[in-house]
């Protein structure tokens, strides 16, 4: 498994950065990493890196070898889980079940895959038991969840709270 680099290596020179996302995901990794560079980049180079001459900005090349350590933009940006987080995944990007994350396997030139708790076996992790694990390919963070009291519907709505039912 490779090293994943983070932005604070990026911007200590430790790595390059590929420019093989779109522009948006380029300027704002660069901007993480390089806050204090005002200029904005057009994504017409491959390589961004720390510039040498110029302490806290980035600079360019097509060709840069000058250093073998590079990573993709996009992992750059990807979020990351730790195990036992709660997290959404699917495996067509369109249904979508909350889980338990475990690990993230990266396999060059591969999509990531995710692994999780098997939904039936939530409760053997969670014991310390011999559980089932489910592989995934898409994963994001579970939304907040935000709790409501009967009061706070009733404001929202504007009725009493005796004149309100809750249904699933």
């Amino acid at each position: 498994m490779k090293q994943k680099f983070t932005i604070k290596d990026l911007s200590e020179g430790k790595c390059a950065v590929i420019n093989d996302g779109t522009v948006e995901q380029l300027r704002k990794v660069l901007k993480l990493a390089f806050p204090k560079h005002d200029l904005i980049t057009l994504g017409l180079s491959k390589y961004y890196y720390k510039s040498k001459t110029y302490n806290q900005r980035w600079a360019s090349s097509q060709n840069y070898n000058n250093l073998v350590i590079v990573q993709s933009v996009k992992d750059f940006l990807e979020p990351e889980f730790k195990r036992g987080d709660r997290v959404l995944v699917s495996a067509d990007g369109e249904n979508w079940k909350n889980r338990i994350h475990l690990t993230t396997v990266k396999i060059e030139n591969t999509e990531n895959l995710y692994i999780c708790v098997d939904g039936d076996s939530e409760y053997e992790y969670k014991e310390n038991c011999n559980f089932n694990t489910v592989v995934w390919r898409k994963i994001k963070p579970l939304e907040e969840i935000t709790e409501y009291s009967l009061e706070d519907i009733a404001k929202l709505v504007n009725k009493p709270v005796e004149l309100i039912r809750i249904k699933k």
